[in-house]
């Protein structure tokens, strides 16, 4: 062993590397490729190691031990992405190392000058490595680079510069990608700039200061560069200017590929003199967003593009030509001037969201049309005259004769006519395979008929969103019938053309659009017909067709033998899908007969949604067409859907059958009203269904079904032989409460049921298969399970269903918007198969699982849950089981909990948690969770967690997830914090990160509620203690003028009530001096509202409102001994509502002041002694001599209205008094003792409610005993 001299190890638990590994002293080579690596310390005992490859490894931190290993010469750390520590003073040691490759790896260097007080290496060290050839590296910050770092002696290289960089961008062996983020020093460094001679892949991101790129980065204009690309720049004007310079320089020689991206102040790509050389080998180029662009070439440096492959121009607003005729051009003579370019190499050309664009090549001045066109017949450009005063974008000069892909994306705003009427012999467009039309707002129509006679190769041909196009090919005058247009097109795709009334010409020859498989028109609201009858005999291989959403479509093929100058050929369609067609009557609108349209290869039929006007997918207008019997045939039709037809009552108005085919397999009917599309052979002969149960559905493979059919289906007197080859069947709109399980045991191969939109209460019932006859059963296959919009599922299964293994064999189940699903499975089911699992908008989930049902979830690949509001975790732990138990997840590679109002923690228990395969873990809206487990978690092999839309990549959260998961709801409960300061209105239960600033938890700002002046809290289940507000709030809340209390008291037994306010009485440590109102309601178990010191201090109280509590008194007792006096100078109203348990305001001696009081509303307080006057003792609420003075409104009951009924009241002692309420008095005497309103000379209202009054105003005269003036009642 000590001789050995390589040693391999791939894939590997490593943590703990043995320690004998130091006697292999002749080791030369050590790979340690992709395994789980802790200390590798004993590595820098292995003096004699060149190569030292750990790449993929998992290892967070090098040892300083490594810079022992002085003979190193290949250091890869590549792919190494949790390394975050490399010690200072290692790399440098290695004076020999010739490669070190740090792809997708460590790229926290540090700046020298900061070395000594931090833990990882600098930039500066590479100094040290003479040696070194290649070099793979990340630098994130610009500002770590050292001055003076030289790369001359590089050979390969792949150098990132910033954070926003892809490794797998850096695809060749000499790659520059630098995101300067504004910043040009990093360019200035000879270092850098060295590179620029040999690179041959280079990135510039953020480039600002420059404005020439070749004259200010490399004066010998970049020699061996193949590929550039410069994006985000407010200052480059050029990419090539002579200038500043004697004579032209050769730019680019070797450049293949230029990518020129927001460069926001570009006017050219070359500028002033232009070399033979230069650009000599460019095959592609894309500009995107360089708005002041004008020109894409000139006319001198097309002539030497001739290796141009590519065009891209996209974005650019101010773009005018592509190529552009100089004006020293321009001035020569007209036979030089009016001269053409040609694009040799050129098969893709991409124009998009060009506003500016005229024209492609201006090849001179021009104004007519007629000068384009001086040297062809008139006759044969003869359109109209709107047409020939448009300049056309390409015209006879310019040629691209291998052009095979175009695209014209909204560049035509400015031209009407994308061609000349007729292109001249050796037309360079004749190769063009790929036409592709978007957003061409000015064009009426697309081609004429010879334009499009010359295109005999096109294959593909989509017109889309050309608001006032009117047809795709216009007819020319003196065109003859025999004229082939496009022999050759395979696909037609038309879509959102608002205007467009034909798509095909009115003439051409039988041999026209005779290849044509695809047909597909939608949004196109101005045609009726999409076949007009003089075209049918145009199509022989017609496969797809699909039209959608053309609203004013009537017929699609309008089949006239009569008009139809040739002879039907047979149109073999393969699939047809049609939707939101209104006005189609029918699909043909004539007898068949005479025709050749032929069903043999018909595949696939859907029809769908907003067909409101078809009754019959075949009509005749013939009456002796509906009394004889036809048979329609279907020999390979494999799939037919028919949804959302409410009008379709027959596949055909008279007698026929409807042939069904062996082919047949899936079948989905739903939403058909007046559709019978099932029954048995024997049903109601006066209602024929679509298919007949007996031949239709034993061919069937998938099966979709609703209502009334789905009943025909579930009915329990159809044999096994019935579902002979059914795979899949969906069941919607059923309304039954119990699924009726023993279906499943009908259908031997069923592999996939959808249920939906049903009442089902119950999917697997316990105890419901005992009864079958143990013959008529069989294995059920069921593998994949969708629950979807089921509002009265309860459960899936019942508890005890253990009857066969359909759940253990699952592999997939969605559960979607069962809103009476309290919890998914009972705890002893097992999901030994599932892989795939998906829980949403389950409101009443409490939780997912069951911890037992965990357990066997070892196959489960996918998890995901989401928008259930009420979940508090995903794995429950079972009451009572005590045990240590540990759950493995052991395929689990995607784990997604998203907007899950209530959850805590995916399990709140002890229970070991192990994922070692989880890659994919998405934690989003869950704002309550502040761990995923109490119990010990395990992710390996977990690289990054996105957390609330922010991706964290395991260097940042270092495997802690339960810290990162605190840590992220830390931050966020500070951020809701911050969001309150400066806030006057804050609603307790607006934000549940708002909690925990209840809770003292978390440090919270300093100026936190400092300006609140109003507090309302609503429904706060969360209050510490049961307390409302708790010191480390109080201190903040010097400016609060209105608090307000309301529904803390909770049924059941989900939450304690509400018992105090305050803990303890905070001896005068708080004070609210601008506190004006406090309002609280239905807290039953609140015994008081304020402590002594508090109540002492309130002077700028001016309401108290307190309803339907269980109050005993309003201050608690504190510990004086002597008589308290409480002094409330604002207090203007005073409201107690339903108080029976209150007795006074204070226990023990005190006195009340409160002469501002202008309203009192007292009810059912019976407790209280309610009003005493200065003749009785202290323990009353109001005293009347010193409050009624002020008072306007007054509202009593009982007992309180008895006194004061009384004579004892002092004259003008209620003068102020405007409004009286009486409520619940039982008066002694006969009547309401009218003469008592005397007493209230400006009473305007009387309310009495409750009472047991037998009169209120007597007939006999007032008592002359009552002194006062009449009331204004």
């Amino acid at each position: 062993m000590g001789e050995m001299k390589v040693l391999v190890l791939t894939g590997l638990d490593l943590t703990s590397l043995p320690s004998s590994i130091k006697f292999l002293t002749s080791l030369r080579m050590l790979c340690l490729e992709r395994c789980e690596l802790g200390d590798i310390s004993v590595i820098g005992n292995l003096k004699n190691v060149r190569i030292l490859n750990l790449s993929g490894s998992r290892i967070k931190e090098l040892p300083r031990e490594m810079g022992q290993l002085g003979q190193l010469q290949l250091l890869d750390l590549s792919n190494c992405s949790r390394l975050e520590v490399i010690p200072p003073k290692v790399i440098s040691r290695f004076k020999y190392l010739q490669e070190l490759y740090l792809d997708n790896s460590f790229h926290q260097w540090e700046v020298k000058e900061q070395a000594s007080k931090t833990r990882n290496a600098s930039l500066a060290e590479l100094r040290d490595l003479h040696q070194l050839r290649a070099l793979n590296i990340q630098i994130s910050d610009a500002t770590t680079l050292p001055r003076n770092l030289f790369f001359d002696k590089l050979e390969r290289y792949k150098i990132l510069v910033g954070h926003r960089w892809k490794w797998s961008d850096a695809s060749e062996t000499r790659t520059l990608m630098i995101d300067l983020h504004g910043s040009t020093d990093v360019l200035l460094q000879n270092g850098i700039k060295m590179l620029f001679k040999q690179v041959e892949h280079l990135f510039l991101r953020e480039l600002n200061g420059i404005w020439n790129v070749v004259n200010e980065l490399n004066w010998e204009a970049f020699p061996h560069l193949k590929l550039m690309g410069i994006g985000n720049n407010d200052e480059i004007q050029y990419i090539i200017s002579s200038k500043e310079r004697r004579e032209p320089q050769i730019s680019f020689p070797k450049l293949e590929e230029l990518y020129l991206v927001k460069l926001m102040k570009l006017e050219a790509i070359c500028y002033g003199l232009y070399t033979e050389k230069s650009f000599s080998r460019l095959k592609g180029i894309k500009v995107e967003k360089c708005d002041l662009l004008k020109k894409l070439f000139s006319c001198s440096m097309v002539t030497h593009l001739t290796q141009l492959e590519a065009i891209d121009v996209s974005e650019c607003n101010c773009l005018e030509e592509i190529v552009l005729l100089e004006e020293k051009e321009n001035s020569c003579d007209n036979d030089e001037a009016d001269k053409s370019i040609e694009f040799p190499q050129l098969h893709d050309l991409t124009l998009r969201s060009l506003p500016a664009l005229g024209d492609f090549y201006n090849s001179r001045k021009k104004s007519t049309i007629s000068q384009l066109t001086e040297n062809q017949p008139t006759e044969n450009v003869q359109i109209n005259a709107e047409e020939d005063s448009s300049v056309p974008l390409f015209d006879n000069k310019v040629s691209f004769p291998n052009l095979t892909y175009l695209e014209l994306y909204s560049v035509c705003n400015n031209v009407q006519t994308i061609w000349n009427n007729r292109l001249s012999p050796g037309s360079s467009f004749q190769s063009l395979e790929t036409l592709i039309v978007k957003g061409c707002g000015s064009m009426k129509y697309l081609l004429s008929t010879s334009m499009a006679a010359s295109l005999v190769k096109l294959v593909s041909l989509f017109v889309q969103n050309c608001e006032v196009m009117e047809e795709i090919i216009r007819a020319e005058q003196n065109i003859n019938d025999e004229v082939t247009i496009f022999p050759n097109l395979k696909e037609i795709n038309v879509n959102s053309n608002d205007n467009l009334t034909r798509i095909w010409p009115n003439k051409c020859s039988p041999e026209s659009f005779g290849q044509l498989q695809s047909c597909i028109v939608q949004y196109c609201e101005k045609i009726d017909t999409i076949f007009p009858s003089y075209m049918l005999g145009k199509f022989h291989t017609p496969k797809e067709l699909r039209i959608c959403y053309c609203v004013s479509l009537k017929k699609i093929f309008d089949v006239d033998i009569e008009q139809t100058h040739h002879p039907v050929a047979n149109i073999r369609l393969r699939d047809i899908d049609l939707s939101v067609l209104p006005q189609l009557e029918l699909l043909w609108n004539k007898d068949l007969r005479g025709t050749d349209l032929d069903f043999t290869n018909l595949r696939s039929v859907k029809i769908v949604s907003f067909c409101d006007g078809l009754k019959e997918i075949v009509a005749s207008s013939m009456q002796e067409d509906l009394d004889r019997s036809i048979t329609f045939e279907f020999p390979k039709l494999t799939f037919l859907s028919l949804r959302y037809l409410p009008e379709l009552k027959s596949f055909y108005g008279g007698k026929h059958n409807f042939k069904c085919p062996d082919t047949l397999n899936i079948l989905n009917v739903k939403d058909c009203n007046n559709l019978t599309a099932f029954a048995a052979e024997n049903a109601n002969p006066s209602e024929p269904p679509m298919f007949s149960i007996e031949e239709v559905i034993p061919k069937l493979e998938q099966l979709v079904v609703r209502g009334k059919d789905a009943k025909w289906i579930m009915r329990d007197n159809y044999s096994m032989r019935l579902f002979c080859n059914l795979k899949s069947i969906k069941i919607d709109e059923v309304d039954e409460e119990e699924f009726p399980y023993w279906i499943l045991h009908r259908i031997p191969y069923l592999e996939r049921m959808h249920l939906s939109k049903s009442s089902f209460q119950v999917v697997f019932p316990s105890g419901s298969i005992a009864a079958l006859e143990i013959h008529t059963l069989t294995v059920v296959q069921l593998r994949k399970l969708w629950l979807m919009s089921l509002p009265n599922l309860e459960y899936i299964c019942k508890e005890g269903f253990q009857l066969d293994p359909v759940l253990q064999m699952l592999e997939y189940l969605e559960v979607y918007r069962c809103s009476s699903l309290t919890n998914l499975v009972p705890s002893l089911v097992s999901f030994n198969h599932l892989a795939f699992l998906e829980v949403s908008h389950c409101n009443r989930l409490m939780y997912l699982i069951a911890s037992s049902t965990a357990k066997s979830l070892a196959q489960l690949i996918t998890m995901r849950i989401s928008m259930c509001q009420v979940i508090e975790q995903i794995v429950l732990k079972e009451e009572g089981d005590e045990r240590e138990d540990e759950i493995v997840f052991r395929q689990m590679r995607t784990l997604e909990i998203k907007y899950l109002d209530n959850l805590e923690s995916f399990s709140a228990s002890d229970i070991v948690l192990k994922f070692p395969l989880l890659e994919e873990l998405v934690i989003q809206g869950c704002p309550r969770m502040k761990i995923f487990s109490e119990g010990v978690l395990s992710m390996p092999k977990l690289q990054q967690v996105h957390l609330d839309w922010q991706s964290i990549v395991e260097r940042d959260w270092g495997g802690d997830l339960n810290g990162t998961i605190q840590k992220s709801f830390i931050n966020k409960v500070i951020k809701a914090a911050q969001s309150t300061c400066g806030k006057e209105e804050l609603q307790l239960s607006d934000d549940p990160r708002l909690e925990e600033i209840w809770q003292p938890k978390i440090p919270l700002p300093d100026k936190l509620l400092r300006n609140l002046k109003s507090l309302v809290v609503y429904k706060c289940e969360f209050l510490p203690n049961s307390i409302v507000l708790p010191s480390h709030i109080l201190v903040s809340l010097n400016n609060l003028e209105q608090l307000e209390v309301r529904k803390l008291q909770f049924s059941g037994d989900q939450l304690p009530n509400l018992e105090h306010v305050w803990n303890k009485d905070p001896q005068e440590t708080f004070v609210f001096k601008i506190l004006q109102e406090v309002n609280v309601n239905k807290c039953e178990r609140l015994k008081n509202l304020f402590p002594e010191s508090v109540a002492r201090n309130l002077p700028r109280l001016g309401k108290l409102d307190v309803k339907d509590c269980g109050l005993q008194e309003i201050v608690s007792k504190g510990n004086a001994t002597y008589n308290i006096k409480f002094v409330f100078h604002h207090l203007t109203i005073l409201i107690l509502w339903n108080l029976p348990k209150l007795e006074n305001f204070c226990p023990g001696r005190h006195t009340l002041e409160w002469l501002m009081l202008k309203e009192i509303d007292i009810y059912n307080c019976e407790r209280l002694n309610t009003f005493s006057s200065k003749w009785q003792h202290w323990g009353s609420l109001i005293n009347v001599e010193q409050v009624f003075p002020n008072l306007e409104k007054l509202s009593l009951s009982r007992g309180e209205t008895s006194m004061i009924l009384h004579r004892w009241l002092e004259p003008n002692l209620l003068h102020k008094l405007k409004s009286l309420k009486f409520h619940s008095f039982l008066a002694k005497s006969d009547c309401f003792p009218f003469g008592f309103l005397q007493k209230v000379p400006n009473l305007e209202n009387l309310s009495v409610s409750d009472c047991s009054f037998e009169e209120l105003f007597p007939s006999a005269v007032l008592d002359v005993d009552f002194v006062g003036k009449p009331c204004k009642v």
